[in-house]
């Protein structure tokens, strides 16, 4: 290999760790926001009155963030 074909492939490599940061991030975004869509619809539509279900309810929207 000469020094040239070096060079591009380290170029290449470069281009190919920022576009998989950039789809990783958008990949973040977008599950983010869909997960606080769906957060939202279900607290609106489906809550129940009392506290205790509302609580069971809400239990897993905010356990799968911490897992």
């Amino acid at each position: 290999m000469n020094p040239q074909d070096i060079k591009d492939l380290e170029e290449f490599r470069a281009k190919n760790q920022r576009l998989l940061k950039l789809w990783v991030g958008r990949l973040l975004f977008y599950s983010s926001a869909l997960y606080l869509i769906t957060c939202l619809c279900v607290y609106y539509l489906y809550f129940p009155e009392q506290w205790s279900a509302r609580l069971i309810t809400a239990l897993p929207l905010l356990a799968f963030p911490a897992l």
